[in-house]
């Protein structure tokens, strides 16, 4: 059920207290196995946030999710192979991560998939280990058993006030605070990817530098924006430009070979690929001449907050707030999702750009980004958070994370404590 990565060389000690400063945290990050585009990315950077303030981060995801930069991060991966999650299948798994976070001196369980929430809560009750979680979603859509499992958390990340509100109809005294939306920008300002992984990535796509391209960054496989590009692209007149169409995390290859047949019947088949993400963003953003969205309903787009932090012209549909992310003409461009014509305005004025606009775009992006969306700024909040969240359950005491590992699941959650 669990595979372990080979253990770092600066593992911690088996004897270290638990009762540790936070400058040695060691938090389990769970991921689930549909872990949506924005909430993984989240999962990610708090996993290297952890890192950054000198903890230790293990990341816990089913196979299909574990990123190969993540070990050389310093970031140890927990694999989990599990089955559907059945009773047994729970039961094994809850036993395969107790013994992991007693083994590891685990200190905190950070949730982030309503998927796992269940396990995430009997394993905080058979542990004595505190656990927070994420919530990028709606809670009242939630199933009722995951509804019940998130309330006996310590604390929950929300991804707006009015989840905030509707949680705390349902239990007023359960601390929330709203995510903060940040990206790392040491990472994507740092350089681009090593010349060899690149040429081996153009190389796979049977691409050259005479061509342009550009990136569409897919939620779903159906929206305004995708149907409203493909109709466009013929009188766009662009027979150099090439379009990869990245889909969402969690797609299959049968949803590959769909859209690459609306493709072909649309006549676009030369001019487009379709790929599924892989491990490291940055070859997608190097690769592009801009970025295109189809994330219609959220204010802050991560994907295109990547792309500005490559210095990445970016276009997106004009809703929802999204020109405060990119405030048209400056740090992006935009186009209303019913006009034709306001997308292929856009698009050619972004093809035009000289190499001197693109450079003040970069600046302005990255400017922005390091004022109200740096990484290093959010860590302080999640920081708080983490401690305060040790503090309160008096993490201190050793005899709780030593307790005997349970032989049966607790009857609700929270509901049994071992000792």
């Amino acid at each position: 059920m669990v595979a372990l990565v080979k253990p770092s060389p600066n593992r911690t000690p088996e004897t270290q207290p638990l009762d540790q400063p936070l400058s040695t945290l060691r938090v389990l990050h769970l991921v689930g196995d549909s872990q949506p585009d924005a909430a993984g990315a989240a999962a990610i950077n708090f996993a290297r946030a952890t890192r950054k303030a000198g903890g230790q981060a293990f990341w816990a995801a089913p196979k299909g999710l574990l990123f190969t930069a993540l070990p050389q991060e310093g970031i140890r991966a927990v694999e989990l192979s599990a089955p559907p999650l059945s009773y047994f299948g729970e039961f094994a798994m809850l036993h395969r991560l107790t013994a992991f976070v007693r083994k590891e001196r685990v200190a905190l369980i950070h949730l982030h998939n309503p998927e796992l929430a269940r396990l995430s809560s009997r394993l905080a009750a058979a542990t004595g280990i505190p656990f927070v979680a994420t919530l990028s979603g709606s809670f009242a859509a939630l199933p009722p058993h995951q509804q019940a499992a998130l309330l006996s958390a310590q604390h929950l990340f929300v991804s707006a006030t009015d989840q905030e509100a509707a949680i705390r109809q349902q239990k007023p005294d359960l601390l929330t605070s709203l995510i903060a939306e940040a990206v790392d920008l040491e990472r994507f300002t740092a350089g681009a990817v090593k010349p060899l992984l690149f040429a081996r990535f153009c190389e796979e796509l049977n691409l050259n530098e005479a061509m342009s391209v550009a990136l569409f960054c897919m939620s779903r496989m159906q929206s305004k924006a995708l149907s409203l590009y493909l109709d466009t692209l013929p009188e766009l007149n662009r027979p150099d430009l090439v379009t990869l169409f990245l889909l969402p995390s969690g797609s299959d290859r049968g949803e590959v070979q769909a859209l690459e047949q609306r493709l072909f019947k649309a006549g676009l088949h030369d001019r487009a690929l379709v790929m599924l993400p892989r491990a490291d963003a940055r070859l997608y953003y190097q690769l592009a001449d801009f970025v295109v969205s189809d994330r219609e309903h959220s204010a802050f787009d991560r994907q295109i907050a990547e792309a500005q932090a490559v210095g990445k012209p970016v276009l997106v549909a004009l809703r929802d707030g999204k020109e405060a992310q990119v405030l048209p003409g400056h740090r992006g461009w935009v186009f209303m999702p019913d006009s034709p014509l306001s997308l292929l305005t856009a698009q050619r004025r972004i093809l035009s750009l000289s190499e001197r606009e693109r450079q003040q775009y970069a600046q302005a992006c990255q400017t922005w980004l390091a004022q109200h969306h740096a990484l290093s700024d959010a860590w302080d909040g999640i920081e708080a958070v983490y401690q305060q969240t040790i503090d309160a359950t008096g993490l201190g005491n050793v005899e709780a994370s030593e307790a005997t590992t349970p032989d049966r699941l607790p009857n609700t959650p929270r509901s049994v404590a071992t000792g």
